[in-house]
């Protein structure tokens, strides 16, 4: 009998945990493939990083094209996450598989959208099933920037070369798709991942489980970043994203409304005065405690 009850209550407990963690739905670009040298590995670290933390249920993860192309970020995603969580490929059709385990996770309710690349799989499953974007609790989204405000990680580097906000420039028109369903949007700008510069030596040296190939492809992205950026180590965009997620308590991290004076695009601009009032930007107000974060996290704890 009192084993009975002693199995019950370790369920229950059990359930509560589970119940407990925030469900995450993952949709990225990663491009840390062995052909894809000189692509920008942050997706890859934040896949990692998020899975690893052992904080949320990833719910599952899908890939668009971005950094690269669909069918390589495919690819990279099945590489890197090896098996241990349902790889979706993006597609162009309401019936398609990423649409239909989407759909799953957001039914639950709560379900928050990390949102690495360019939103289009994120539009197209809310304009497949409009019913859902009241079941999302939010989206982080890794993009916008503010009005007059350049992309340059290193304005003494040369002539302070200017980046591109990819995420919004690939697919604009999925950007404004996904404002107007009204659902709740924080924006990670690029201010907030350079904000924060990880020594590669540290990050290497802290993490000697991290795949080979992947370690690799850090490096030489660190090596295109110093050379043309003037980087002084490893720029943790998407990191940001999923230590903002890890940030329950708002410690490291400050986020405030959008009142206009920030942009993805111009798209932000342009509809302020009909947009739905849930966007919000996010930045660091602790940088230490972030990088103190993401290392910890990618290692596999928090």
């Amino acid at each position: 009998m009192w084993r009975i009850l002693f199995a019950t209550l370790f369920a229950v407990l059990l359930s509560w945990t589970a119940e407990a963690k925030k469900q995450v739905w993952i949709d990225a670009d990663p491009a840390c493939g062995e052909m894809l040298q000189t692509s920008d590995p942050d997706d890859c670290v934040a896949i990692l990083m998020a899975i690893r933390s052992g904080s949320f249920e990833i719910a599952g993860i899908s890939t668009v094209g971005g950094n690269a192309r669909l069918p390589d970020t495919w690819q990279v995603a099945l590489r890197l996450v090896d098996g241990s969580h349902p790889i979706y490929r993006g597609s162009f059709s309401c019936k398609s598989r990423d649409v239909f385990a989407f759909a799953q996770a957001a039914e639950r309710g709560g379900l928050t959208v990390l949102a690495l690349g360019p939103l289009t799989n994120i539009a197209r499953y809310l304009k497949c099933r409009p019913d859902l974007a009241e079941k999302i609790k939010q989206i982080v989204f890794v993009g916008s920037r503010r009005h007059d405000e350049e992309f340059v990680i290193n304005d003494s580097w040369l002539t302070g070369f200017s980046l591109r906000d990819l995420n919004v420039e690939h697919d604009p028109q999925a950007v404004e798709d996904v404002l107007s369903t009204g659902v709740a949007i924080r924006y990670v700008p690029f201010a907030a991942g350079n904000a924060v510069h990880i020594a590669y030596g540290e990050f290497a040296g802290s993490h000697p489980n991290l795949p080979e190939w992947l370690m690799e492809r850090i490096r030489d992205w660190g090596a295109t970043q110093w050379l043309f950026l003037g980087a002084d180590g490893r720029v943790p965009f998407d990191e940001m994203a999923v230590a903002l997620l890890l940030d329950e308590n708002e410690q490291l991290f400050s986020c405030e409304p959008v009142q206009g004076q920030m942009v993805a695009g111009n798209l932000i601009v342009e509809l302020a005065q009909g947009a739905s009032g849930n966007e919000e930007v996010c930045l660091p107000t602790d940088k230490e405690g972030v990088r103190k974060l993401i290392l910890s996290a990618v290692a596999g704890g928090t």
